[in-house]
C-alpha cells in the first residue's frame, strides 16, 4: 500500500539578524496549520516547522528523511507559506531570454511584463534563504515513480523548485516577498557560510534531475507578488491563494483533480491581485497522478 509524508512550513516572521528586520506576515502560520490538517486526514505522516522551527536545517532534514523512505507509488507533500525572494542568477541555469512573465495592466490598459530572466528563486526560512537549486537538488533524490506534491504560496512562487463577484478593494493585502534588491541585501547583509555555495557556477551538479514526478501548484506568477491576509479578514486569517484553496477543496468535498483545484481557486482570487496561480509539472509524465482527487495517497 503506498504511503505518504508530508511537509508544512509557514512563517509568520524571520530572524531580523540575518535578514535585517523581521517581515512580519499575518497568516503562513494559519496556512501551514491548515495544509497539515487536510495531510492528517488523508493519513500523511506529517511534519510542521512553523517560524523559528523553520530553519533551512531542519527543512532539508526532514526532505532527507522523506526521499530516503518513499519508493515508487508513494507520495511526498511540500507546503510552504512565507516569503519568497529573488536573486542574481548564480548557478546560470535560468534562461534570460525566455523568462518574462505577463503580470497585469496599468491604468491605460497597456500591459506589464516582468524580467524574471537571470534571477533565482527563494523560500525564505527562518534562518537564511533556500534557493531553488537547493531544492532542485533534494528533489532530485527522490526515487523514480514517486508522487510529490509542491504547494507554494510566496511571491514569485511559479518554479520555486527548479470567478467572483466584482467589489471595491479599500486596501490590497499585503505581499509575500522580497524584490531583487532586497534579497542581494540580506546575502550581502549575512555572508555566512551557507550562502557561499551559491556562488560556484558548478552549483547544479549530478543528480539535479528530477526522476519522481511532480506537480507544483504556484500561488502566482514567476514575475507576481502573492497576497497575505488582511489584518481586519475574517477569522481565522489565511494568504489569499490558501483561503481560496480551503473554499474549492471544501474539506474533501471537492471531486475534481490537480489543475481543476488550481483553476477553480485562480477563478477565486480577486483581478485587482494581480495574481495568477500557476500548474507545472517536472519530471516523468504520470497521468494518474494528475488525475487524481486531490491529496491522495
Amino acid at each position: 500500500m503506498p504511503q505518504g509524508i508530508s511537509l508544512h512550513i509557514g512563517l509568520n516572521r524571520i530572524d531580523p539578524q540575518k535578514y535585517g528586520y523581521d517581515g512580519k506576515l499575518n497568516a503562513c502560520v494559519n496556512d501551514a496549520i491548515a495544509m497539515q490538517a487536510i495531510a492528517d486526514k488523508k493519513g500523511y505522516a506529517s511534519t510542521l516547522l512553523l517560524d523559528e522551527a523553520a530553519t533551512a536545517r531542519n527543512v532539508v532534514v526532514a526532505i532527507q528523511q522523506a526521499y530516503k523512505k518513499l519508493n515508487a507509488d508513494d507520495i511526498f507533500m511540500m507546503t510552504y507559506s512565507g516569503h519568497g525572494g529573488q536573486t542574481v542568477d548564480n548557478s546560470k541555469d535560468e534562461d534570460k531570454d525566455e523568462d518574462i512573465s505577463l503580470i497585469g495592466t496599468d491604468e491605460n490598459e497597456d500591459e506589464i511584463y516582468f524580467d524574471t530572466g537571470g534571477k533565482d528563486e527563494t523560500f525564505c526560512f527562518y534562518d537564511r534563504m533556500y534557493w531553488d537549486d537547493e531544492l532542485n537538488r533534494q528533489l532530485a533524490q527522490f526515487k523514480p515513480g514517486v508522487r510529490i506534491l509542491l504547494i507554494a504560496d510566496c511571491c514569485h512562487a511559479e518554479s520555486n523548485y527548479k470567478n467572483i463577484d466584482e467589489e471595491d478593494i479599500d486596501a490590497l493585502p499585503p505581499t509575500r516577498g522580497f524584490g531583487i534588491e532586497k534579497s542581494m541585501e540580506i546575502v550581502q547583509l549575512h555572508q555566512a557560510k551557507s550562502y557561499t555555495q551559491h556562488y560556484r557556477e558548478d552549483f547544479l551538479r549530478a543528480n539535479s534531475k528530477i526522476d519522481a514526478s511532480l506537480i507544483q501548484l504556484a500561488a502566482c506568477k514567476e514575475g507576481e507578488l502573492s497576497r497575505d491576509a488582511n489584518p481586519n479578514d475574517s477569522k481565522p486569517l489565511y494568504g489569499q491563494f490558501t483561503k481560496n484553496l480551503l473554499k474549492i477543496w471544501d474539506n474533501g468535498h471537492f471531486d475534481g483533480n490537480y489543475q481543476e483545484l488550481l483553476q477553480n481557486t485562480g477563478a477565486r482570487i480577486h483581478r485587482s491581485y494581480q495574481q495568477t496561480p500557476v500548474y507545472k509539472t517536472e519530471g516523468p509524465s504520470n497521468r494518474v497522478f494528475e488525475q487524481q482527487k486531490p491529496f491522495t495517497i
